[in-house]
């Protein structure tokens, strides 16, 4: 049976909590197995990893520090691809572009390759070590390599477009998988942190890495605003981790919000937050899709973000089914969280809407447009 299925290779870095990961989770969970055989190929692991299914052979990298992983990774990629000869690679996140690209030339092998570009390519920063900046720096000449590009929204596309040029020809969006019934079973389930969220009290939720990116400072002054101006004492929860939680807890203490705002960590199960919160909102400074706001709109919670390049108008189709600020402006984010809670109809509007809505990034209908691609790329009926 394994001969008459065709071989698609996945490439990540690792499994940490991102919307990169959540979305090549989805495709391995919901890709067609009477036509594909499925090979993962990670550098590290992270909590996402035990989501993988159990029928999708995962093989580990060795993990490279520094300048030496810009030879040494394409050659442990190459000897791989001699080795499982995929028909197709699907890479994700720059890193590991760049190992496929120049490991499929050093391996000969024929396996296409697509890469899946998951954020502002001109704006992302994976990493802060040289290496990474020097295989950014490459991105317009790697990424002409592959077969077919796939941005996450179109202003990615765009994007990508401006900085990479002539692909056009070989690209196109999809938007991520973000939820399926999985998601929605889970969202029933019972929170486990140790929270006191009273019934009387709104409940404003955030998820994502505590890094620069999301830009929680900007979240945290806007809840001061909204309880100093607006009179509402609302409880704010972070989900999630990351090389900010020093500096915001700073932040929370000194604008005296401790009793208000509570940095949760990582979550292995989110989505029950999602069902208990009034109001979902993303304050990022840039991303590439925005895959959270999906998951809001598909478990009932109305969303407010900020209107950053790119995704987040997309999803809510230029506010209609969320509301959109301007980045980096707490009186602005604080006066649309209000916008929300103050008006019990339109916070009803826009999670009945918002339902509607979801549909569009449900995992089975997103899997089916890379299904139709892998098929098109290997000139298969």
């Amino acid at each position: 049976m394994d001969q008459n299925r065709l071989h698609i290779l996945f490439a990540i870095p690792d499994f940490s909590h991102g919307g990169a990961e959540r979305c090549v989770i989805q495709l391995l969970k919901h890709l067609d197995r009477r036509l594909f055989r499925l090979t993962l190929i990670v550098e590290g692991y992270g909590p996402l990893l035990n989501l993988v299914p159990s029928d999708v052979r995962i093989i580990k990298l060795p993990f490279i520090k520094g300048l030496p992983y810009l030879l040494t990774g394409p050659l442990h990629v190459s000897t791989i691809l001699k080795k499982v000869n995929p028909d197709l690679i699907v890479s994700s996140l720059i890193k590991m572009d760049f190992y496929m690209v120049i490991g499929r030339i050093l391996s000969k092998r024929r396996a296409k390759l697509i890469i899946v570009n998951q954020n502002n390519i001109s704006l992302a920063v994976e990493s802060p070590q040289i290496s990474y900046k020097i295989v950014k720096r490459l991105i317009p000449r790697l990424y002409p390599m592959a077969d077919h590009l796939v941005s996450v929204s179109n202003g990615a596309k765009r994007e990508l477009a401006r900085v990479v040029h002539n692909i056009q020809y070989k690209q196109s969006t999809i938007y991520n998988p973000a939820w399926d019934n999985k998601v929605l079973a889970d969202s029933l389930l019972p929170i486990t942190a140790d929270l006191d969220l009273p019934l009387s009290q709104p409940v404003i939720l955030t998820v994502g890495r505590l890094v620069p990116q999301k830009d929680y400072f900007t979240l945290i002054r806007a809840i001061k605003i909204l309880h100093v101006k607006h009179k509402c004492k609302a409880k704010l929860l972070i989900i999630g981790g990351g090389r900010d939680y020093n500096p915001l807890a700073s932040l929370i203490g000194e604008l005296n919000l401790a009793d208000f705002i509570f940095l949760c960590g990582y979550q292995d199960n989110p989505y029950p937050f999602f069902k208990r919160a009034d109001v979902f909102v993303l304050s990022s400074i840039f991303e590439g899709f925005g895959t959270v706001i999906a998951e809001a709109l598909a478990l009932g919670c109305p969303v407010v973000s900020s209107d950053c390049q790119f995704g987040p108008a997309e999803i809510l189709d230029r506010g209609k089914y969320g509301v959109l600020v301007p980045v980096r402006n707490p009186k602005a984010l604080a006066s649309g969280i209000y916008s929300i809670l103050s008006k019990p109809s339109l916070r009803d509007a826009y999670s009945k809407e918002g339902l509607h809505r979801a549909q569009l990034f449900r995992s089975e209908i997103i899997t089916k447009q890379y299904e139709w691609l892998f098929l098109r790329l290997l000139d298969k009926p």
